[in-house]
């Protein structure tokens, strides 16, 4: 009989496996020894989560309790979705069946979110199928969903849809760029629906990093084959004279010609910094940054202000900047394609001497996951190595909670198999799986060994015993 520990919220109890089924042992009354709760007749039992857990029978899941007791029933639902912080259970016959929100014993759950009633009226006033509408909030009045490939938006206080288009997009807390869906032309309606900015523009963009802001009120837009700014009311601030512009970003913006030689403008339409740079990209620190091409290198120039130079040594061919998320760091690659890290300065931080950062876009734990002759370690910033170059894969596993802290974990590979190092680059679980993946739910990892799965935890302590049946197919594992 194979048989897991406890883990979660309950005291004592194990998950044990005979003949392929899984059963339920454990002490709910206090008991010396554990005593058998269920027969071996699921064929999944997840661990426990606020005193119950999610059973699978066959083709249908339940839910018990700590005595082994079908709270929920394993014969009728064949989905089953948890929102464990609110304290109820989405289940359905199917996935798009007949849909039902539950208790953990098996009564109806009144959401309190507005969600369900406003569906049903969106239903009936778009004549729209009801179980294919998927509500986002984005005021307290104003909903939007997509349907038939069409972006709906829907105004509860007028209780009315005040737009269907090809797309839209919510910016500044009260307007939407909207792409007309007959003509593919953008324009620009405030929350009640009334138009701002005629649907005459090729293209209205908006700042990639900020979605939902624009600032100075200046809008890059795209009309003729022509690029220029206009407000949210379609007037004209900056002529429409350029090939492609950005956003503006601390009073500033960068334009560039049909060449594609690039300069920047402030926001009265100034050029303060003429159109002859390869590219330029303004950092969230205020510090711009201009590269220059020359040949297979490239040279940047940083200032503050317009008029104030740095220049960067040109031993290095190209520049990543924003690299950990970090507006003060520079990743470097040489001639012979080696790379390394530099303050925004040009002080080394971490010599150019590997052949790649590898899967991440931050420090974290002030470790930084590097490659050299072809394989992967870890560095911190003082060039010092925390995990040896050993592995074939390396990625950070984030957020993984310890009490109330939270902690970064590094997944390792080695052959096609993986394993677990902690915060303090020791081996928590070894390379010894064919796949791992984590689950923030239960704080565990779902690992597999000859296509059989399990659950264990942050020691390699089995969870939930190995199985033949999918144990992460359902989305409660994000």
């Amino acid at each position: 009989m194979q048989t897991a520990k406890c883990l979660g919220d309950m005291e004592n109890y194990s998950i044990y496996m005979l003949n392929g089924k899984m059963g339920l042992a454990g002490t709910p009354n206090g008991e010396k020894e554990q005593v058998i709760l269920t027969q071996p007749k699921y064929s999944i039992i997840y661990p426990f989560v606020k005193g119950y857990a999610i059973v699978k029978a066959g083709d249908f899941y339940g839910v018990i309790n700590k005595y082994g007791v079908e709270t929920i029933p394993a014969n009728r639902y064949k989905y089953i979705n948890p929102n464990w912080k609110e304290g109820y259970y989405f289940v359905s016959d199917n996935h798009f069946g007949d849909e039902h929100y539950l208790d953990a014993e098996n009564n109806y759950f009144y959401r309190t979110e507005p969600f369900e009633s406003i569906k049903r009226t969106v239903a009936m006033i778009g004549n729209i199928d009801y179980q294919r509408i998927f509500l986002h909030q984005r005021t307290n009045d104003v909903f939007s969903f997509s349907y038939n490939n069409k972006v709906y938006v829907y105004n509860k206080q007028l209780n009315k849809i005040i737009l269907r288009a090809g797309k839209a997009r919510f910016v500044n807390g009260d307007k939407i760029i909207f792409k007309d869906e007959y003509t593919n032309k953008e324009g620009i309606i405030d929350l009640n629906g009334r138009i701002l900015a005629s649907a005459t523009y090729d293209e209205l963009f908006y700042c990639a990093d900020k979605e939902d802001f624009i600032s100075d009120n200046l809008i890059e837009a795209r009309k003729d084959g022509k690029s220029g700014y206009i407000d949210f009311y379609g007037n004209v601030k900056i002529p429409f004279i350029y090939y492609h512009c950005g956003t503006f970003q601390n009073g500033y913006a960068w334009v560039c010609d049909k060449d594609y030689k690039c300069g920047l403008i402030d926001k009265y339409g100034n050029v303060v910094e003429p159109l002859i740079h390869d590219s330029i990209e303004i950092l969230s620190n205020g510090n711009i940054i201009f590269i220059d091409n020359n040949g297979n290198k490239e040279k940047y120039y940083l200032k503050d202000k317009p008029r104030d130079f740095v220049t960067q040594d040109w031993k290095h061919i190209s520049f990543r900047f924003n690299i950990f998320n970090n507006p003060n760091y520079v990743g470097v690659k040489t001639n012979e394609r080696k790379s390394g890290v530099t303050y925004i300065d040009g002080r080394v931080m971490l010599p150019a001497i590997y052949d790649d950062f590898a899967f991440f876009q931050e420090i974290c734990n002030n470790g930084v996951i590097v490659a050299k002759k072809g394989k992967y370690g870890v560095v911190d910033l003082n060039n010092k190595e925390l995990l040896p170059f050993m592995f074939d894969y390396i990625d950070t596993i984030e957020e993984i909670k310890r009490g109330d802290s939270s902690y970064v974990y590094y997944k390792v590979g080695i052959n096609g198999l993986y394993g677990v190092y902690d915060n303090n680059f020791r081996e928590c679980i070894p390379v010894m799986y064919s796949s791992l993946k984590y689950s923030k739910s239960y704080k565990c990892f779902v690992v597999e060994v000859k296509e059989d799965k399990a659950m264990i935890d942050l020691n390699n302590n089995i969870v939930v015993p190995f199985t033949s049946n999918n144990l992460d197919t359902h989305d409660f594992y994000n």
